[in-house]
């Protein structure tokens, strides 16, 4: 006897039965027809929790699936595109906050150096007005001297260099 089973893939296969080796009565026939029936039922359950997905790789090889659309591609490549740009920019900004960073550190720096150059020449005025001040007391002191008839160079007190600056 002949019977024809439906396999996983939904194949008909022809399986050879011999009778004369088991005999098998008509309630044991229908209590395995049953247990077949429960058992695609269960592989039908198992099956709806399971989840088809995409592969990640595109397999050119296996055609078996469904191809995607055009319109997804093209989406698929525009996503790829603008996170390339984004990173692009997330790169470039960090590149120009450490630029900041680091031409905000110069500019503290010549601050700095220009608040002591400022601090320099202040001194240095202050040094010239005070020597400029003494100079002026030394030509009011030589005027008196000379004023009362002594002469530039015997003056004791004054150095003869420094009367030479003075006349």
């Amino acid at each position: 006897t002949y019977s024809t089973t439906t396999g996983s893939d939904g194949s008909a296969a022809a399986a050879a039965v011999v009778c004369d080796e088991v005999d098998f009565s008509k309630s044991d026939e229908l209590r395995l027809r049953e247990y077949i029936q429960q058992l695609k039922n269960d592989r039908a359950a198992v099956k709806m929790t399971v989840m088809e997905l995409e592969s990640v790789h595109v397999d050119r090889a296996s055609d078996s699936g469904p191809t995607p659309s055009i319109d997804t591609q093209s989406l698929d490549l525009e996503n790829a595109v603008l996170m390339q740009e984004l990173m692009a920019m997330k790169e470039e900004k960090a590149e120009l906050k450490s630029q900041n960073y680091l031409l905000e550190k110069e500019k503290k720096a010549l601050d700095l150096r220009m608040s002591d150059k400022e601090s320099q020449g202040q001194a240095y005025r202050l040094q010239i007005d005070h020597l400029n001040n003494e100079i002026k007391e030394l030509q009011h002191q030589l005027k008196e001297r000379h004023s009362s008839k002594h002469a530039v160079s015997n003056c004791p007190s004054l150095p003869l260099s420094l009367s030479i600056y003075i006349i």
